[in-house]
């Protein structure tokens, strides 16, 4: 049987994510280890080890949630049309019957699809 080879990028950001998580928890523990070393009761280090983790954490949900809100103003500007992307339907030619007869014509009332008035059918 032949070894599957290829990752996708989702398998390459899930390998990536773990081993990111792996080494903050081999970070975690030398730090415990370097302040249980140092001489601090193992209540205190277990407290300085979940404040540092939950300030990383509230770091983290404070400007995620800030991105997201600037996100989410942008995604109910564009759809309620506040952009400056012109409506292309209202620059849309028309057929109606204009000065030089039945035809395109664009919103200034000039003829544009391509006519001869002198030829008749």
């Amino acid at each position: 049987m032949t070894e599957h080879r290829y990752h996708n990028s989702a398998e390459q950001l899930g390998r990536r994510f773990g081993r990111a998580w792996r080494g903050l928890l081999g970070l975690q523990m030398r730090c415990r280890r370097a302040l249980l070393q140092a001489g601090l009761p193992a209540a205190v280090t277990n407290v300085l080890i979940a404040t540092v983790w939950l300030v990383v954490v509230a770091g983290i949900l404070r400007y995620g949630l800030w991105i997201a809100m600037v996100a989410l103003v942008l995604v109910v500007l564009l759809s309620l049309g506040v952009s400056d992307v012109p409506n292309s339907v209202d620059r849309e030619y028309q057929w109606r019957r204009g000065f030089l007869g039945f035809g395109l014509y664009d919103e200034n009332g000039f003829r544009v699809d391509p006519h001869d008035p002198e030829k008749k059918n």
